[in-house]
């Protein structure tokens, strides 16, 4: 049993649990940018159940270095694993992808497809795909066709979407929410009454296995969700803030039992609500995080759902040089449909 997995078993509903992974200083600070850490403008970090792994992709403000990080479970510790091949910063040979900064909500995964998906911030018309099962992020890249012109506006969003085996693409321009549907490479545009803006500087999809949807958020509060049906509803507005405009920006993930945990940003006041999509009331979470208040004027906390041990991962740094990860299990692990039971006849 590995560290991980073991603290995730120790934990009761409402625990939080110190993971203390190994590594920290040398993967997530010493940027050479602004705040001198990677987590910065960073929201999300995604699980691979086959290899029991987290990856993060992102980087510092300013002329710094970008970073592919996994979290080991094997050595309880973080690596980089290197530069994605199509990556360049100083404009040659795709100038748009040097903007392609900072972790935001940009990075999915879809396990059944052994494929892990990137949204560059300056190339809001192209996805880039990885292999989970390549030996470094310096190959294994390939990318999807380009939905059309670059748009403008803010940062890009994505999420994986297994129960229609699509990725749900906010592209932060003109409200533009797409679904590519990845056994035909169709792309569908859910129809949305009224079209009330999701293009925003700092946007959220995030998909919830247990509610079997993808919640699409936008930093001006207005939020949606889109259904295993094809279906786009609108929701009341968020009323919790999640962007302040630094990088110490708020997140959301659909944990484990079917809510989901919201971190508010730093400016009003950072603390973690849950966020109850059937009746849509967002709660102040009783049990807060033992890291917060998070050190030094730059700071930011990551959060990883790893479903399969019914926890949430943060990953925290912050300016003064702390760092480290706890496990929350805010509550029992909900069922994410009926069992499949085959019987053999012999």
């Amino acid at each position: 049993m590995s560290t991980i997995s073991a603290l995730a078993a120790s934990l009761s509903p409402g625990q939080w649990g110190n993971l203390n992974p190994g590594n920290m200083t040398p993967t997530f600070h010493n940027t050479g940018g602004n705040s001198n850490l990677l987590s910065g403008y960073a929201s999300i970090s995604v699980w691979d159940s086959v290899r029991h792994e987290c990856h993060f992709i992102g980087s510092d403000h300013g002329n710094s270095d970008y970073r592919h990080l996994r979290y080991n479970p094997t050595t309880n510790g973080w690596e980089s694993i290197g530069l994605p091949q199509w990556f360049t910063y100083g404009g040659t040979p795709e100038t748009r992808l040097q903007m392609d900064s900072h972790g935001y909500h940009s990075t999915a995964i879809m396990v059944s497809r052994r494929r892990l998906y990137r949204a560059p911030y300056g190339d809001r018309d192209r996805v880039y795909v990885w292999n989970l099962d390549s030996p470094d992020s310096t190959t294994g890249w390939t990318s999807f066709t380009e939905y059309g012109s670059v748009g403008s506006g803010g940062v890009p969003s994505i999420s994986g979407f297994p129960d229609r085996d699509s990725i749900i693409h906010d592209r932060s321009d003109f409200s533009t929410i797409e679904e590519y549907l990845l056994a035909t490479g169709a792309v569908n545009t859910p129809s949305r009454a009224n079209n009330i803006d999701f293009g925003s500087t700092f946007n959220v999809t995030e998909y919830s296995a247990v509610k079997q949807l993808v919640l699409c958020v936008s930093d001006d509060g207005a939020m949606g969700k889109y259904s295993a049906a094809g279906v786009f509803t609108y929701l009341s507005d968020l009323t919790v803030s999640i962007y302040d405009g630094s990088g110490s920006a708020g997140s959301i993930v659909a944990e484990p039992s079917g809510k989901f945990l919201i971190m508010a940003d730093q400016a009003s006041g950072r603390a973690l609500y849950e966020y109850n999509i059937d009746t849509q009331v967002t709660t102040l979470v009783a049990n807060q995080p033992p890291f917060l208040p998070l050190g030094g004027a730059n700071n930011n906390c990551i959060p990883c759902a790893i479903d399969e041990y019914g926890v949430v991962m943060y990953t925290f740094c912050g300016s003064d040089g702390s760092n480290g990860a706890y496990l929350y299990k805010h509550a029992a692990t909900a069922s994410t449909g009926p069992s499949k039971i085959v019987f053999t006849i012999t």
